[in-house]
């Protein structure tokens, strides 16, 4: 018997989990632009999990507004990837672009 659940889709949500948190854009940038095997944060490549580092270290309070940017030749996968593990380290401000 073939025990396996296809109608379960995951799902990410791209609005802010904080509907109150954090609305305007202090002076400190935070920027993370994804390419298809690195991140770059503020300009500066790193892969993932430094990357995910530097922003904590940057971030005063993780409802702050972190700008996410899909660099061309990105795929989606990679982008979804990107957006769970900011998410998953506890950022909930996140605002998608692509370029």
């Amino acid at each position: 018997m073939l025990a396996s659940t296809f109608t379960v889709d995951k799902k990410v949500n791209l609005l802010s989990e904080t509907i109150y948190g954090s609305l305007k854009y202090d002076e400190h940038p935070r920027l993370i632009e994804i390419k298809r095997d690195k991140l770059l944060i503020n300009g500066v490549e790193a892969d993932d999990h430094v990357a995910t580092k530097r922003l904590e270290e940057i971030t005063q309070d993780l409802s702050q507004i972190i700008i996410v940017q899909v660099l061309e030749g990105t795929s989606t996968q990679r982008m979804l990837d990107v957006i769970e593990l900011l998410k998953s380290s506890g950022f909930s401000n996140l605002k998608v672009s692509g370029k």
